[in-house]
């Protein structure tokens, strides 16, 4: 997370019991320093090869492709 290019907040933290208790995720967070800058540089070189994805492309997916995202949906909560 970037805001305003002056502070930053860099990790992974989800708000659950696995994340917090048996995984330990956790972040830093940046103010005031060069690394917020670089931050802010990596955000916008990410957004360069962004590609937006509509509704009408999820769509127009193969259904075999459909159906599979389907099923390893069912397994996303035990993992």
């Amino acid at each position: 997370m970037l805001s305003d290019n002056e502070c930053a907040v860099v990790g992974s933290i989800n708000m659950d019991f696995r994340s917090f208790y048996q995984q330990y995720e956790s972040a830093a967070y940046i103010a005031n320093c060069p690394a917020v800058d670089e931050v802010a540089a990596d955000f916008n070189d990410t957004f360069r090869v962004c590609q937006e994805i509509r509704c009408g492309d999820i769509k127009r997916r193969n259904i075999f492709v459909r159906v599979w995202l389907s099923l390893i949906r069912l397994f996303a909560p035990l993992m």
